[in-house]
This record gives structure tokens, C-alpha cells and sequence, in this order.
């Protein structure tokens, strides 16, 4: 009894870092200021733009390069950071609230919404970034597709285990 107890505890602590190192990847982007921030992204653009340049033309003076795929970046940037964020906040939810999916899944929706929120008003307070209402949807869009694919994942592992414990059930019965 005590090596379940052991190794749930193991998993309740994986669960945690997983989802503490989303919240620290969150942290840490939000923490750039403006100008740090666009010169990531910028950078970022440029390079796309370099390697495309190696198989097609490009026209370096076209604003797609320096605004919209800037722009782009920034947006695809805090749907990623969420998505996994949603992923790890899947997890955490599963494990602590011990396999209750329906309440492991509104749980995760509404952590993700409410980091989404705080993420934003916490960027009033970094010189040049100010809060915005649609970062918050891309960023509840990335969460939602997070918490979607891990659920996705979590159903065919359940799925698989239940028929696992059928067919030993079935051997056992013979």
C-alpha cells in the first residue's frame, strides 16, 4: 500500500513541475519589456524571412517582413506558451483530482482563463506593454486546444487501459 501511496505522490510532484514550468515559461515572456519583446520577435521574423530567401524570392522592403510577420510571431507565440499551459494544467488537474475528467476539464478551462487574465493585467506593469483584451482570447484559444489535445490523449489512454483490464478479467475468468 504505501509503494501506491509513494508513487502517487511522485506523480502528484511531476504533474506540479510540469505545470509550474508553463507558469515560469508565461512569467518569463511577460517579464520582457516592450522593446526587449519586439526585438525577440523581430529577430525571430528575420530569420523566417532569411530561410524562406533561401528557396523563393523575398522582397526585403515589404512590410509583411518587419510588421505583419512580426506580429504573426507575437500572436503564434502566446497561443503556444497557453497551449502548453493548458496541456500541463490538464494534467495537474487529472492527477489531483483523481481521474475525475469532467471536473479535471471545466477546472483547467477556468485555471487557464484566470493565468490568461493575470498574464495580461501583470503587463501593465512592464515599461511599454500594457494588457489586452485579445491576447486574452488567443491566449484562452491556445489553453482550450491545450487541455484539448491532452484530453484527447487522456481518453484514448483510458480507453486502452479499460480494455486492457477487460481482456485480463476475461483470461482470469478461464
Amino acid at each position: 500500500m504505501k509503494n501506491c501511496k509513494t508513487e502517487r505522490f511522485g506523480i502528484i510532484l511531476l504533474a506540479i513541475a510540469l505545470w509550474l514550468s508553463s507558469v515560469g515559461i508565461i512569467f518569463l515572456f511577460t517579464s520582457y519589456n516592450a522593446d526587449d519583446s519586439r526585438q525577440m520577435s523581430l529577430s525571430l521574423a528575420q530569420l523566417l524571412r532569411d530561410v524562406i530567401a533561401r528557396y523563393f524570392y523575398v522582397n526585403y522592403n515589404d512590410e509583411f517582413w518587419h510588421i505583419t510577420l512580426d506580429s504573426m510571431i507575437r500572436k503564434f507565440a502566446h497561443f503556444a506558451e497557453f497551449s502548453y499551459h493548458g496541456f500541463t494544467t490538464g494534467i495537474l488537474m487529472v492527477t489531483l483530482l483523481n481521474n475525475k475528467t469532467w471536473a479535471a476539464l471545466g477546472l483547467s478551462a477556468i485555471v487557464c482563463s484566470v493565468t490568461a487574465m493575470l498574464d495580461e493585467y501583470r503587463q501593465s506593469f512592464i515599461p511599454g506593454r500594457g494588457p489586452l483584451w485579445s491576447d486574452v482570447a488567443i491566449d484562452c484559444i491556445g489553453a482550450l486546444s491545450g487541455i484539448a489535445v491532452f484530453f484527447l490523449i487522456y481518453a484514448v489512454y483510458s480507453k486502452i487501459k479499460s480494455l486492457k483490464q477487460r481482456i485480463r478479467e476475461l483470461e482470469d475468468r478461464n
